[in-house]
């Protein structure tokens, strides 16, 4: 639940130990996620290429190079009003895409939606669903980020990774164990073998 002023958005990655998760984003999330980080924080949390990244990743970003003008001048084309405020405008030129509608799949565990928006006051839910098949006990380590949440704030890293387990049980007809299957019964080879044993049990 957003109790906030402002929107949020938020993200859902794949937790990874040695390569910050908004570094796999695909450049749909990733210009979304950056539209909504401040502009302030954007290279912090973003890391300094950002805007490189958005513009070599067919992002959203409208960005333009300076046009030439008439009578020799450059002509370079007004920031797009933010949607949030109508007189502030993004220094970078972003402009909010469409959210990406595809879920999240990180091992046998499929979450949707991965990137929302939140307004303020709003709730948002996130469905998972796991995947059984050929695994019996599945753990996986997630991250949620939020746009406009300071990186350097240690209480809002430990909240924002999570672990989401999935155990499966999946029915079963043992066929290639005849000792548990007749655990109960004399098992011989023949029938022969059957009645010398009972012979020499029995020899009256």
């Amino acid at each position: 639940r957003n109790e906030g002023n402002f929107e949020i958005t938020y993200v859902i990655c794949a937790a990874m130990s040695e390569v910050d998760e908004l570094d796999s984003l695909d450049s749909a999330a990733l210009s979304c996620y950056a539209f909504a980080t401040p502009a302030a924080t954007r290279a912090t949390e973003l890391g300094d290429d950002y805007i490189k990244r958005l513009s070599g990743g067919g992002s959203s970003t409208t960005a333009k190079a300076a046009k030439p003008g008439g009578k020799g001048k450059a002509v370079v084309e007004a920031p797009v009003p933010s949607i949030l405020n109508p007189l502030v405008q993004d220094p970078d030129n972003l402009t909010l895409g469409p959210l990406p509608t595809d879920p999240l799949t990180v091992g046998a565990f499929k979450i949707y939606p991965r990137i929302a928006t939140v307004q303020p006051g709003q709730s948002a839910g996130i469905d998972m669903t796991f995947d059984p098949s050929g695994c019996n006990t599945v753990k996986e380590r997630l991250r949620l980020c939020v746009s406009g949440v300071d990186p350097k704030d240690s209480l809002s890293q430990i909240i924002r990774s999570f672990e989401v387990t999935g155990e499966s049980c999946v029915p079963a007809i043992v066929t290639d164990d005849v000792y548990s299957i007749f655990e109960e019964q004399e098992i011989v080879s023949s029938l022969a073998d059957s009645m010398t044993t009972k012979n020499k049990d029995d020899p009256g």
